[in-house]
C-alpha cells in the first residue's frame, strides 16, 4: 500500500527529471544569443504522461512521431517537442541549413542514446569503430528525421497553440513535410556538409533490424523502435529504472550498451526485468514496484565486513544503495522539511533566489526577477534553465546545461557543493523556517531533537542531540548582545522573536542539519 501510494505523490515530477535530461529540455535556444524559448508545455505534458503511467512503448512513439499518428491529437503533437529542444542559432551571418542539420544530427544521437543505449553519433563521420554499424546505415536512419518542416530560424516554427495549467502558449513541434516536399538525404563524406555523397534511402541498421521491408517513415521507425522486436528497447528502459533507484545501472554505462561499455553485471537480471516490463504492458510503475518490493532493494545500506570485502563498490548490489541525492532533490528536500515546498504542478518556469551577478544577459533585457510568493518555493524541475547560465546551485550538484542529451549524471564531490548548502540564500531561508518550527520547544535539546527528526525522518540519537545542543549554546553566547548580527542570520526567524540570540543559534543548528551527510544521502 505504501509503494502504491508513493506512485501518486510527485511521481511524474520525480521521473520527469530523468527525461528532461534525456530530452535536453531548457527554456532557451542555446548558442551565443541563447534567446528565450516557450516550451514549458512539453515539460508539463511529460509530467502528466509519466504520472498517468502511459505505456512506455506508446510514450516513445509519441515522443518520436506523435504528429504522424492517425487522428493525432494536440497532445500527440505536443509530445514531439521532445525533438524540438534542439539548439537554434539566431546569430547574424550563420548558415541556417548548417544549423538545421546540426539539430538533425542531435536528434539522431539523442534517439539512439535515450532508447537504445548506443553511441551512434560517431557514425556520422565513419563506420562505427566497435559496433557493426556502417556510415551508410547512419544516414539511412537520419533520413527518417530529415523530413520535418522546422528550420534554424528565430521563431522556432512550426508551433502548436495549446493550453496548459490554465494558460495559453505556443510550443515548437515536429511536423512532417508533404510527400512532394521531402528532402533528399545523402551520405556526407567524413560527416562534412560540403562533401555530399550517394543518396541513401531511409532504413534501420541490419545488426538490429532483420525484417524484409524497412520501416517506410518516421512513424513506422518509431513503432519498430518501441516494439518487443527491438532487442534493446525494453532492456535500456529496465536498466534506467534500476539506475534511478540504485544510483548505478545493471549496465553501469547506461549511455553505452555496446562492446566498449561496462556490460551487464547480471545479464539474467536485466533480461528478467525487461521481460517484466513487456509482460506488464510496458507499465513503468509496475516495473518500479517489482524492483522496490524485491529483497535486493529492501536490504540495509549498512555493509558488513564480509560484503565490503567481496563487493566494495556494491556492483553486485549486496546491500541497499547509499548515494547522494540529485541536484534538484537536494533543494526540494530542504524546502520540504522546512515546510516551504510548493506542491503546485506545471506552468511556466520560475526564478527562485540565486546569487547576485549570475544572470547577465547581453542580447536582451531579460532579468532574473525572484518571486516573493509560492513560485519562490517550487520544485527544482520548474526552475528556469538558461543554457549559457544554468542555475548555479544545481550545477554544483552535477546537473547539466542540457545542450545535449544526458543519459547519466556523474556524481562528483567538491567543496563547491558544501558551500552551496551552507551559504546559498535558498538553504539559509530553509534553515530559518526549520528553526521557526522548532523554537516553541522550551529547551535547546528538545528543539534540536525536533529539527533533526523532522529533517532525517528517523529518531535522533542522544549523541547527535548533545553535539548540536552544544553548537546552539556556543552560538547563543556568540550572538548575545549583538542583535544586528543575530537578526541578519535569523532572517525570518527574527520576526516576533523574544530571544534573538537563541533564534540565530537555532538557525545555525538548522543550517548544520541541512548539511549533514544523512540529510543529503539516500540510504
Amino acid at each position: 500500500q505504501f509503494v502504491d501510494g508513493a506512485k501518486g505523490r510527485g511521481y511524474g515530477e520525480r521521473f520527469a527529471r530523468v527525461w528532461l535530461d534525456l530530452g535536453r529540455y531548457a527554456d532557451t535556444q542555446g548558442y551565443e544569443k541563447d534567446n528565450h524559448r516557450d516550451i514549458w508545455a512539453w515539460r508539463d505534458w511529460l509530467i502528466a504522461a509519466l504520472h498517468a503511467d502511459m505505456p512506455y512503448d506508446q510514450f516513445a512513439v509519441r515522443l518520436l512521431a506523435g504528429d504522424m499518428l492517425p487522428d493525432a491529437t494536440d497532445d500527440d503533437r505536443l509530445a514531439t517537442a521532445f525533438h524540438r529542444n534542439t539548439l537554434t542559432n539566431t546569430e547574424g551571418g550563420t548558415d541556417n541549413e548548417e544549423f538545421r542539420m546540426a539539430a538533425v544530427f542531435d536528434r539522431v544521437s539523442t534517439t539512439w542514446q535515450a532508447f537504445m543505449g548506443v553511441t551512434f553519433q560517431c557514425v556520422q563521420c565513419h563506420g562505427h569503430p566497435y559496433e557493426p554499424i556502417t556510415q551508410r546505415e547512419y544516414y539511412g536512419f537520419l533520413a527518417y528525421l530529415n523530413q520535418t518542416a522546422d528550420a534554424d530560424i528565430d521563431d522556432d516554427s512550426p508551433r502548436l497553440a495549446v493550453e496548459r495549467a490554465g494558460l495559453k502558449t505556443t510550443v515548437p513541434v515536429m511536423a512532417q513535410l508533404a510527400a512532394d516536399k521531402q528532402r533528399e538525404t545523402r551520405l556526407l563524406v567524413r560527416g562534412a556538409l560540403k562533401s555530399p555523397g550517394d543518396v541513401v534511402a531511409a532504413g534501420l541498421p541490419r545488426a538490429l533490424f532483420s525484417g524484409d521491408a524497412q520501416p517506410a517513415d518516421r512513424l513506422a521507425m518509431a513503432r519498430w523502435m518501441a516494439s518487443a522486436d527491438n532487442p534493446l528497447f525494453a532492456r535500456v528502459a529496465a536498466n534506467r529504472a534500476w539506475e534511478t533507484l540504485f544510483g548505478r545501472g545493471i549496465v553501469e554505462t547506461s549511455e553505452d550498451f555496446g562492446v566498449m561499455g561496462s556490460g551487464a553485471s547480471d545479464r539474467a537480471l536485466l533480461d528478467h526485468l525487461a521481460g517484466v516490463l513487456i509482460a506488464r504492458g510496458f507499465s513503468m510503475k509496475a516495473l518500479l514496484k517489482e524492483i522496490v518490493m524485491s529483497a535486493t532493494y529492501r536490504q540495509s545500506a549498512v555493509a558488513s565486513a564480509d560484503a565490503l570485502a567481496r563487493d566494495p563498490d556494491n556492483r553486485l548490489f549486496t546491500r541497499s544503495p547509499r548515494l547522494r541525492l540529485e541536484a534538484e532533490q537536494v533543494r526540494d528536500q530542504a524546502l520540504a522539511v522546512s515546510g516551504l515546498l510548493s506542491r503546485k504542478i506545471g506552468g511556466p518556469s520560475v526564478y527562485p533566489p540565486q546569487p547576485e551577478g549570475v544572470w547577465q544577459v547581453v542580447y536582451s533585457g531579460a532579468a532574473w526577477n525572484t518571486p516573493v510568493g509560492e513560485d519562490r518555493y517550487r520544485r527544482g524541475i520548474y526552475t528556469y534553465l538558461r543554457r549559457t547560465s544554468p542555475y548555479p546551485s544545481f550545477i554544483a550538484f552535477d546537473s547539466t546545461s542540457r545542450e545535449t542529451c544526458t543519459v547519466r549524471r556523474i556524481r562528483t564531490n567538491t567543496p563547491l557543493a558544501a558551500l552551496v548548502t551552507l551559504n546559498d540564500p535558498v538553504y539559509l531561508e530553509c534553515a530559518q523556517h526549520l528553526a521557526i518550527a522548532a523554537r516553541a520547544h522550551a529547551d535547546d535539546a528538545s528543539a534540536v531533537r525536533a529539527m533533526l527528526e523532522r529533517a532525517l525522518g528517523r529518531a535522533a540519537s542522544d549523541a547527535e542531540v548533545a553535539r548540536l545542543a552544544e553548537l546552539v549554546a556556543s552560538e547563543r553566547t556568540r550572538y548575545a548582545g549583538r542583535d544586528e548580527l543575530a537578526r541578519h542570520l535569523a532572517g525570518k526567524a527574527a520576526a516576533d522573536s523574544t530571544d534573538l540570540a537563541r533564534d540565530a543559534a537555532l538557525v545555525a543548528a538548522a543550517n548544520a542539519i541541512l548539511n549533514l551527510d544523512d540529510f543529503l544521502t539516500k540510504s
